[in-house]
């Protein structure tokens, strides 16, 4: 899956914008794996293609180890790693504290708690243009109370702007092979301070 799209409305222009127009967003999740050929075809895609790359977990399969990653992912995400923002997915927690993923993209990864390689929190803000963003861990706990829920209350309360797009693995509903109800407190956070666009990427 790779979706890319544009701010609605004109905006100061930040360095990941193209020249002469608005700041771009391309989105990906379940991306590499040694014996496909799509994360090669994906990463040709991107060549293409300007802007921030929010990875939505399942970055490098089978079980997210740094091997993977080097192997698997690099060869054709890694020369885009200075505009991808990712997050973990369940595979990435199938190497012991997604230590393969947090080694890999480094403080990138988990810039609230920098220097960080395994059973980090994964989860940060940042802005695109007038987009707030936040790059959410629905791999670990999510529920109302949690810290990461907690934090994302405060961060949505500090950054009142006009359009915030949000960003995890688990959807929160799904018709395919894998339930419904992931990350709801998070939604629900999400929800009550209203925000406009939340993506997902397991099936």
């Amino acid at each position: 899956m790779l979706l890319a799209f544009r701010q609605p409305h004109a905006a100061p222009l930040p360095q990941d914008a193209p020249a002469g127009g608005d700041p771009v967003i391309v989105a990906a999740g379940d991306i590499a794996k040694c014996n496909r050929e799509e994360d090669g075809l994906t990463g040709y895609l991107l060549d293409t293609i300007p802007g921030t790359i929010l990875g939505l977990g399942d970055n490098a399969q089978v079980a997210g180890s740094l091997q993977e990653f080097l192997e698997c992912y690099a060869p054709n995400w890694g020369r885009h790693l200075d505009r991808i923002k990712p997050v973990p997915g369940n595979h990435e927690y199938l190497t012991g504290g997604a230590s393969g993923y947090f080694s890999y993209f480094g403080d990138v990864a988990t810039p609230l708690d920098p220097g960080c390689r395994k059973e980090c929190g994964g989860y940060y803000s940042f802005n695109v243009g007038t987009w707030h963003i936040v790059a959410l861990n629905s791999e670990i706990a999510t529920e109302a109370g949690s810290p990461q829920e907690q934090w994302l209350r405060a961060d949505l309360a500090a950054n009142p702007t006009l359009c915030t797009l949000a960003y995890w693995h688990r959807p929160r509903w799904s018709s395919g092979r894998h339930l419904s109800g992931g990350a709801q407190g998070l939604y629900q956070a999400l929800y009550d301070y209203g925000a406009d666009v939340v993506l997902g990427s397991r099936s």
